[in-house]
């Protein structure tokens, strides 16, 4: 379990720097770190369903009227960074994707979801900061990302900035793959089957 000096460390390790001792050190290392850290961690959650970040909820039905295409209008929730999924309740998988779509209220004023299906659950990718879920090759794959954006300012070698690069995307790639080969959701559910049910 990697604790957010550690990745801070592990990123600065990365492309020769020396280490911190704290995330608030005042040094250059890590204001540059703090100041792209954020969105960095947003931007690599986004990349890929991470299990660890994972999560599936009931969506509530939204007060205002959905547009006429579409039978629902659901709440978004507000720790949501990646809509992946719209599944059935008490159902693991279905034989085709739902449709849904993310659309704005009529005056901007809060994001929803818009679906045919009743009683719908949402699976996403949440906002989670806290650095001990995160497994190693996540761990890996977002030091590498925060090396990318902050090896040339720091370092003011292209060399140092393109193999940074380089080592992200490679990482990157077996970080999802791996993650994609975890767990297994069991046989499809048949739309008939739960409509038996039901």
């Amino acid at each position: 379990m990697a604790s957010k000096v550690d990745i801070y460390n592990l990123t600065l390790a990365h492309i020769g720097l020396p280490a911190i001792e704290a995330t608030t050190d005042n040094s250059k290392e890590a204001d540059a770190i703090n100041r792209v850290y954020n969105q960095l961690l947003e931007e690599v959650l986004e990349e890929a369903d991470w299990s660890f970040a994972r999560i599936t909820v009931a969506l509530a039905e939204h007060t205002v009227d959905p547009p006429g295409d579409w039978a629902y209008r659901y709440g978004y929730p507000p720790d949501c960074i990646r809509a992946r999924e719209l599944v059935v309740a008490n159902s693991r998988r279905m034989d085709a994707p739902l449709p849904f779509s993310i659309e704005l209220l009529p005056d901007g004023s809060d994001k929803t979801i818009l679906s045919d299906t009743a009683a719908a659950e949402l699976r996403y990718t949440t906002l989670i900061t806290n650095t001990t879920f995160f497994d190693s090759l996540f761990v890996g794959t977002f030091s590498w990302r925060i090396a990318v954006e902050i090896a040339l300012p720091l370092t003011k070698k292209r060399e140092m900035w393109q193999a940074a690069t380089a080592q992200y995307q490679l990482l990157k790639v077996r970080a999802i793959t791996q993650n994609d080969n975890q767990g297994y959701s069991g046989p499809k559910a048949k739309p008939g089957a739960l409509k038996a049910r039901s």
